[in-house]
């Protein structure tokens, strides 16, 4: 009992601390509104290219941390009440015509846009992204289905996985560009050459030095969010290990070349990668 109840109550508590803390962002972002108005960014914004479970939320929550929330969409206020916590797809955006107008005079533009998007939105966009392995990438979005998502909660996790065998395995890839009946990975790893900075979850803090060198921001994390149970990632990774496996081969593929990029930037910035403490 008490094995099932200790991570279950950490758990909990985890997820009261972190509506405390989103509490807290959402006035600041009120009272920025107040305060600021519609303040604007005086140059081109960074569009941060959210990869599905992959630390995007705990970067817009470092933007929360570190920036002006009349800068950012969504600020708080607008993800957690306008939009309900979630991201809204470009679809839903472009329903408000005067949203591309309003949203480029912020610093930054968080949300799962793809590629192809947001070089509609902009000629020559500044992008950024962070990457994952793609083994723990996958696990964590089929947790995240199960759990979260209600047209997969009654679901078994095979069929979870059954369902979105096509996707799963290049999810980070096919943000890029990259199609199957296309064979195009090559393509997709030179649109993520074109990010200005390309983070990797497992070495978050020296990804978030390394953006601040490259952007020139000032930039700091306090810890992850929005992260899975435990016991569910291991009975993913356990009981079905080996078919994940053979489905990332083109996300891992794609990884490799991030990672090949990410340590290209780091050296050109004259940063060593540390061991950090995975997101």
């Amino acid at each position: 009992m008490l094995a099932v109840y200790g991570p279950f109550k950490v758990q909990h508590l985890q997820t009261v601390k972190n509506k405390i803390i989103n509490a807290s962002y959402v006035a600041r972002s009120y009272l920025a509104s107040r305060v600021f108005g519609d303040r604007s960014y005086d140059s081109d914004p960074f569009f941060f290219v959210h990869i599905p479970k992959t630390a995007g939320t705990t970067f817009l929550r470092v933007l929360y941390q570190s920036e002006p929330h009349a800068l950012i969409y969504p600020n708080a206020y607008e993800h957690f009440i306008d939009n309900q916590g979630k991201y809204l797809g470009h679809q839903e955006l472009m329903k408000d015509p005067n949203f591309l107008a309003s949203v480029k005079q912020r610093k930054w533009i968080v949300g799962h846009f793809n590629y192809h998007i947001i070089h509609r939105w902009s000629d020559h966009p500044r992008m950024l992204t962070f990457l994952r392995k793609p083994f723990e990438r996958t696990v964590s979005e089929i947790v995240h289905l199960k759990t979260k998502h209600p047209l997969f909660k009654s679901l078994s996790l095979e069929q979870v996985i059954l369902r979105l065998k096509a996707v799963l395995g290049m999810r980070s890839a096919a943000v890029f560009g990259y199609h199957p009946r296309k064979e195009n990975l090559q393509e997709a790893i030179m649109h993520l050459r074109e990010c200005c900075f390309v983070g990797l979850t497992e070495h978050f803090k020296t990804s978030i030095n390394l953006c601040n060198a490259l952007l020139h921001t000032r930039l700091y994390s306090k810890g992850a969010h929005n992260v899975g149970p435990p016991a569910l990632i291991r009975e993913v990774s356990e009981q079905y290990g080996d078919m994940l496996r053979e489905m990332i081969q083109i996300d891992q593929q794609f990884y490799t070349a991030g990672l090949v990029y990410f340590q290209e930037l780091a050296s050109e910035a004259g940063l060593s990668i540390a061991h950090d403490k995975k997101v």
